[in-house]
């Protein structure tokens, strides 16, 4: 069986061998080949000798999220929003949230350490505790502006453009949720993207994606508020702009509706011209 190293840990490469092979080389060696007491008595030696140092929770994390874990299948909604049958590993919840004790310990001692609360979100999604990872990410947000000039991903290396590295994984989050009919996740999607429209104003996509919740729920004018608010942030962003001309244009209001695109086709770039255009054929304006 192949285990899976959860979140952050995909891209570790297996190391060869060396003669003072460290306890991390250890620890993935022993979970890629399935060892798990051999791992456990690993992970109880390494917290004795280094237990400040973040990379041994998440060895515990990856080694209780592993544990009777198994491959397999399900039906209905997938993550991309699709209809259809999909491979879907099934953890044991109850390791999961072990797992994920450890974790907080050692973000405790790292609170800097995104991959670790990327890692710990992206568990309980797949565990469909939406309410637990809405929660986390709410308190991710919350105290993201103390960190964005330091966050830090796998052995502490530090994250460029933090803000910006921030704010683009907060909003496949917020996609996931928006695709998950769970009423944890819709109020996930809500709490947290108001927050961060308060944390960061300037910031359009938290305005859009809740737009795009009222719009799917059919209410218009609290989407429409939405997004004129994210225009008055940033009056050059063409989705913003575009989505104001077509929720127009889905109220009938025309004159808008065609103004919005016209806008779009003045400002825009090659791609964003070009859909303005299209979507003022399709309305007839």
């Amino acid at each position: 069986m192949k285990y899976a190293f959860i979140g952050f840990l995909f891209v570790m490469p297996v190391c060869h061998l060396a003669a003072q092979e460290s306890y991390k080389d250890q620890y993935l060696r022993l979970l890629r080949n399935g060892q798990f007491n051999e791992l456990k008595a690993l992970l109880e030696k390494w917290e004795k000798a280094e237990p400040a140092n973040p990379e041994l929770y998440i060895g515990f994390f990856n080694y209780y999220c592993n544990l009777d874990a198994a491959e397999g299948t399900a039906m209905g909604k997938m993550p991309d929003g699709r209809y259809g049958v999909y491979a879907k590993r099934e953890y044991n919840k109850k390791n999961v949230y072990e797992g994920i004790k450890y974790l907080d310990k050692g973000l405790a001692f790292a609170p800097n350490r995104l991959d670790m609360h990327w890692g710990k979100i992206e568990l309980l999604f797949e565990i469909e505790d939406f309410k637990g990872a809405g929660e986390t990410l709410f308190n991710v947000i919350e105290m993201s502006s103390k960190y964005n000039a330091s966050w830090a991903l796998g052995d502490n290396k530090p994250v460029d453009n933090g803000k910006n590295y921030f704010l683009g994984y907060v909003s496949r989050y917020y996609e996931t949720l928006l695709n998950s009919p769970s009423d944890d996740a819709a109020n996930a999607l809500i709490n947290c993207a108001q927050l961060q429209i308060k944390t960061y104003p300037e910031s359009t996509f938290a305005y859009n994606i809740l737009a795009v919740y009222y719009i799917y729920r059919d209410e218009y004018e609290t989407a429409l508020d939405y997004l004129l608010t994210a225009e008055k942030a940033d009056g050059n962003d063409y989705v913003i702009l575009i989505n104001i001309g077509r929720l127009y244009a889905e109220m009938k209001d025309n004159v808008k509706a065609k103004a919005y695109f016209d806008k779009t086709i003045r400002i825009g770039d090659a791609a964003a011209k070009k859909q303005a255009k299209s979507l003022i054929a399709y309305y007839k304006l």
